[in-house]
């Protein structure tokens, strides 16, 4: 679950630092997982952490985002309700 690890790191600095949109991109996950001394498999982990349900990927223009379904799940729940 390193990756996933890697990826929750991203999104909560993006969210601290109130920086949108809030994702993970494919390249500043590679640039953790090889300063964490990853290797290889990235694209691979990433697969099956998506096939498991744990994150969901989008492609932008010139690359992936990646976002954990529990941080998406967790942000909507901060969101206040307007129906009052």
């Amino acid at each position: 679950m390193e990756i996933l690890d890697i990826i929750r790191r991203i999104v909560a600095r993006k969210r601290a630092a109130r920086q949108e949109p809030v994702f993970a991109l494919w390249r500043e996950i590679w640039q953790e997982h090889v300063a964490d001394g990853g290797a290889e498999g990235i694209n691979e982990q990433l697969a099956a952490l998506e096939e498991e349900g744990a994150i969901v990927s989008h492609r932008t223009a010139t690359d992936m985002s990646f976002e954990p379904i529990e941080d998406e799940e967790e942000q909507s729940e901060e969101q206040p309700n307007d129906d009052c």
